[in-house]
């Protein structure tokens, strides 16, 4: 790998923090050698991603790679905070918790993303919260594209179309700097994913927290739901509640994780 980037290297970079195999993939963009890229990196890990989307890439005159590896800046890196996870939380104990250590400052955006049906105390959760944040909280949701006229009618021709919209909506809002909510089920881990740096066209790098709703057991979900107001059957009550049982979320899927947390028993 070193020996092809030194070859086709007739540019550089100076980056800070980057490894050597971070190093080389910046070299090839720089002189734009796309084929020779793909070469080196058929499939570029999330981690050389993760660490290209961060650093600073400053012109410089033709280097070698040696010369650029000497010249990696070496301030102190920083580290990022210790993962939490925490389970068996009120819905009270998670919000007051959420704006102690992360939300205390409004300055700063954050990436929320909510796991399980929202009579399940997830709307609940969200409209305390957003009081809390006196109404600078931006929710995004899917479902917000399914109503015709103030009522909802689910269309799953509109799916893939509404995920993309709430997609563009919270990037556009976290680059502004605001916090977002992703108010969706997100019971499946290719859904988590969509707001990853390496799972979405939108590269999402803000501090993720994950919140999931989980009624005690499969009766309870479904009996939360009775009568709700978009006249979701039992069965997707059910099978969102079982595939929350297995749900796994780790910084491995999303790198900017800062905590997995788990809303429990009767909302």
């Amino acid at each position: 790998m070193e020996t092809l980037a030194r070859r086709a290297l007739s540019g550089a970079c100076r980056c800070r923090h980057l490894s050597r195999d971070a190093l080389s993939f910046c070299a090839l963009e720089s002189i734009g050698a796309p084929i020779l890229g793909k070469l080196i990196y058929p499939s570029i890990p999330v981690r050389i991603q993760s660490e290209v989307a961060n650093c600073t890439l400053i012109g410089a005159s033709k280097m070698s790679l040696d010369a650029i590896l000497n010249s990696v800046e070496t301030s102190k890196r920083v580290e990022r905070p210790v993962l939490t996870e925490r389970a068996g939380l009120t819905m009270n104990e998670t919000l007051d918790y959420c704006m102690k250590h992360w939300l205390n400052d409004q300055s700063k955006a954050h990436l929320i993303i909510t796991v399980g049906m929202g009579e399940w105390g997830r709307d609940q959760f969200i409209a305390n919260m957003n009081q809390k944040m006196n109404g600078k909280l931006v929710v995004c949701a899917a479902d917000d594209s399914l109503f015709v006229d103030g009522v909802y009618k689910f269309n799953p021709t509109l799916l893939s179309r509404a995920h993309a919209k709430c997609q563009s909506d919270a990037y556009n809002a976290l680059r502004s700097g605001k916090t977002v909510l992703i108010a969706n089920t997100n019971c499946e881990l290719k859904h988590i994913k969509e707001y990853s740096i390496a799972g979405s066209r939108h590269r999402f790098n803000q501090p993720t927290i994950v919140i999931k709703f989980m009624p005690s057991n499969v009766e309870s979900a479904v009996s939360l739901g009775t009568n709700n107001t978009k006249k979701v059957p039992a069965s997707v009550y059910t099978a969102v509640y079982e595939k929350m049982q297995t749900l796994k979320v780790t910084r491995e899927n999303l790198p900017s994780l800062l905590s997995v947390m788990t809303v429990c028993g009767e909302m």
